[in-house]
């Protein structure tokens, strides 16, 4: 129980230097989120030790997938425009939508996002490449190139025009909000 408390400890802090401007940060959230929730045949999550991972609700923020919508979803996130250009963020309470409990299973594995190509990425994509790949707790080589180009090639396909030029600029990732 310690453990447990530390973990949210953790993200407490992380989401306020994640506010604060630090999106590099969201690399440790994913972390922590691993350790709470994510169990294999030789690492049990803090949740698992605690006999309640699945008998607890998670709360669904993500925009459901439509799937005759031709359309990307970005899911999680939504897109925010300001003085300083556009960017991604996670509106959490600040949702439109009536957000739903799940299951843990539905709720990590089930498609929150869906890209140009129709690729999709649960929490589970995000939170296990951020934490096992991109520096959270260990850095690969090498991406999934469906996670790459939705990271670093605008697979969602939204772009934002300066005032100045005209120009369309890429959003960017979502992958951090």
């Amino acid at each position: 129980l310690e453990l447990f408390r530390e973990q949210l400890e953790f993200l407490e802090w992380s989401a306020e230097s994640f506010d604060s401007g630090f999106e590099g940060e969201a690399k440790r959230m994913a972390t922590a989120i691993r350790v709470l929730v994510h169990d294999t045949r030789v690492s049990h999550s803090v949740l698992t030790q605690l006999e309640v991972k699945s008998s607890i609700k998670y709360l669904d923020t993500a925009e459901p997938i439509n799937p005759k919508n031709l359309a990307t979803t970005p899911g999680l996130v939504i897109f925010r425009m300001g003085s300083e250009g556009a960017s991604y963020v996670a509106p959490l309470s600040d949702r439109h939508l009536e957000p739903s409990v799940k299951r843990f299973d539905e709720w990590w594995t089930e498609p929150v996002t869906k890209d140009e190509h129709l690729a999709l990425f649960s929490r589970r994509n995000y939170v296990l490449t951020l934490s096992n790949k991109e520096g959270g707790a260990h850095v690969d080589p090498t991406l999934d190139a469906s996670y790459a180009a939705l990271t670093r090639g605008n697979s969602l396909g939204w772009v934002h025009s300066t005032s100045e030029s005209g120009e369309h600029l890429p959003l960017g990732s979502p992958a951090l909000a």
